[in-house]
């Protein structure tokens, strides 16, 4: 197991500053717009996309104690712990959900089949990062006012794993054709792009905090579904 080492200082002259405190206020904002989002969800499908948002409310939550435990030694004992828990979510749980709930609430035969199909390729890429979880290990350190998720030069995914896995947590929204989720797709399309050009070694907690923020937009869609079931009921 990979002995995880706090780092304190920060470079304050960073592209953008993220803290425990950033963290705990997004994982407040983005689990209350999920939890609305779940209730106006009557329907069961919807509310299997209802359920992102709170569950990225809860990644942000768990990195808010990852940067307690990174930054202060009183917190160090926590550091461990909440980056696991973190890169469990990251790694095995977004994957194999993002594709299956778009599944869920896709109407279209076509679609539903592409959809399918990617939930089987979330379940390889989750398998593989179990994988390398288990032998490498993830070390969590502040850098530049973000996290570093290290887990080791020799076992990281190569470009193609990289595809592999954006195939499964943004492609999805870019299949379907419910509503808006085209949006939301394209949404976390140019902010893994930002993260990977200007945050290249920190991706997984960058984009991690942005793809929470766009997941609010699953409110909307939501809503915007309601909606058209309305209008189509009064006809």
């Amino acid at each position: 197991m990979t002995t995880l080492h706090p780092q304190r200082a920060l470079n304050q002259n960073s592209i953008m500053c993220f803290s425990a405190e950033v963290s705990f206020g997004a994982a407040a904002v983005i689990t209350t717009m999920g939890v609305i989002a779940f209730k106006k969800a009557e329907r069961t499908p919807f509310r299997f996309l209802a359920f992102i948002p709170i569950v990225f409310g809860l990644q942000q939550f768990i990195e808010g104690f990852v940067w307690l435990g990174a930054a202060h030694e009183e917190y160090a004992n926590l550091l461990q712990l909440s980056t696991y828990f973190f890169i469990i979510i990251a790694w095995v749980i977004w994957p194999i959900y993002i594709p299956f709930a778009i599944w869920k609430i896709e109407k279209d035969p076509f679609r539903k089949k592409i959809l399918l199909v990617l939930v089987f390729i979330g379940i390889i890429v989750t398998a593989c990062l179990i994988y390398i979880l288990f032998t490498a290990g993830i070390e969590a350190k502040i850098n530049d006012c973000s996290i570093i998720y290290d887990y080791g030069a020799n076992q990281t995914p190569n470009h193609f794993f990289s595809i592999l896995y954006l195939s499964t947590t943004v492609l999805p929204n870019l299949v379907s054709k419910v509503g808006k989720m085209w949006v939301l797709g394209i949404m976390n399309l140019i902010t893994y792009f930002v993260s990977r050009i200007y945050f290249h070694d920190r991706v997984i907690s960058v984009w991690c905090f942005f793809a929470a923020v766009s997941s609010i937009v699953i409110l909307i869609i939501i809503m915007d579904e309601k909606k058209k079931e309305r209008r189509a009921a009064r006809l």
